[in-house]
Order: C-alpha cells, then sequence, then structure tokens
C-alpha cells in the first residue's frame, strides 16, 4: 500500500509540474511566435511600400510586360476602343474661360479657377444605335495628392453638350467637353474617357 501511495504522489507531482510550466517557456513556441511575427512585419512594410506609389507616379507611365498594373496610357491624337465604341482625344488645353461662339453660352472668368478644354471624336462601332452621356473623368495630380473631377460643365450649345445624344452605327461625334479644375502650379492631369474603363487613361501633360 505505501509503495502504491508513493507512485501515484510521484505522478501528482510530475502532472503539477508539468501543468505549473509556463507556456511561454517553451522554446518551440516561442520560435513560432517569433516567425509567424515576421512574417507580419515583412507584409506590412511590402504593403506600404507598395501603395506608396501611386497609378499616376512618374515610373508608372511606362507599363511593363512584368506589371501587375492593367493601366493603359495613351497620349493626345490617339484612337481607343472601348466596348461599342472608339474614342479620340483630337486636343486639348487650358484657358480662363470658354468661348463657344455664341455670347449666351460662354463661361466668363473666374478668380482661381482655370477651365480644360477637350475636344473629343466618339465613333459608333457597334451595329446599333447607343447614347452617350458619360464625360468620364479628369484626374489632377499636385504632389502626392489625387483629385477626381467626373462632372463636365453644361453648355447648351450644340458641339459642347454629350448628354443623351443619341448615335447611330459607324456614325461619329465631336464635342468639346469642358471641366472646371483649380489654377494651380505644377498639376498634372489624366482623362479616362469612360467610368466603365478606369484603366484607359489619356495623359495630357507630364
Amino acid at each position: 500500500m505505501k509503495k502504491s501511495s508513493a507512485v501515484e504522489t510521484g505522478v501528482e507531482d510530475s502532472e503539477e509540474e508539468s501543468l505549473e510550466t509556463p507556456w511561454y517557456l517553451n522554446k518551440w513556441l516561442v520560435s513560432i511566435a517569433v516567425f509567424f511575427i515576421g512574417l507580419a512585419i515583412l507584409k506590412d512594410s511590402a504593403d506600404s511600400s507598395s501603395s506608396s506609389s501611386g497609378r499616376y507616379s512618374n515610373d508608372s507611365e511606362q507599363v511593363s510586360e512584368e506589371s501587375s498594373s492593367k493601366t493603359r496610357f495613351y497620349n493626345p491624337g490617339a484612337t481607343v476602343i472601348l466596348d461599342d465604341m472608339e474614342v479620340c482625344l483630337v486636343s486639348w488645353d487650358l484657358k480662363p474661360n470658354v468661348r463657344t461662339g455664341n455670347q449666351f453660352t460662354d463661361i466668363p472668368r473666374e478668380d482661381g479657377v482655370q477651365f480644360l478644354i477637350m475636344k473629343v471624336v466618339y465613333k459608333n462601332i457597334s451595329q446599333s444605335t447607343i447614347t452617350l452621356g458619360n464625360p468620364g473623368k479628369v484626374y489632377l495630380v499636385l504632389g502626392e495628392k489625387e483629385y477626381v473631377y467626373d462632372r463636365n460643365e453644361t453648355i447648351l450649345l450644340e458641339g459642347w453638350i454629350i448628354l443623351l445624344k443619341k448615335l447611330a452605327p459607324l456614325n461619329t461625334f465631336t464635342v468639346n467637353l469642358v471641366f472646371k479644375i483649380p489654377q494651380e502650379q505644377g498639376i498634372r492631369l489624366f482623362w479616362a474617357p469612360s467610368k466603365y474603363h478606369p484603366d484607359d487613361i489619356f495623359i495630357l501633360n507630364e
């Protein structure tokens, strides 16, 4: 009986010792924890470095084949096919006011404001009539910040309005799109002609 009780007592003592051993003293657990913490730190640093270089950084204009970016950049004068439409940015300019040839639709000067005027040709390459209406988006990059302009100025004059324009198959339509932007120095301008194709972008200036 004494021998049995001694054995049982020894087992209980060893179990208590093993239970009382703190988990953080286990070298294997510490090594595994350090490994995963290191991976997390490396991932965060990689994510932050990739996000710091924006779509319109100086290095992003030339998209290499190995790049994961799908953004395609075009120069003025190029023609881009976007679904059932061909879009050509013929020219663009920055003006302090807008002269349409009709004094009743002209836009006068405003303090701290300039107007981006783009001459654009649309061609319907589908087999049915389509309706135009969206002028796309203008991106203004100033320093490290990007600003988006998705509303053009409404000018109720033929050749200056795109809203609800009906375009028959194989027909073209030329329009002047006007965006009001701030008069700032050192800005870079880009234009995405379709909200459904945000990766197709014209470079207006560099």
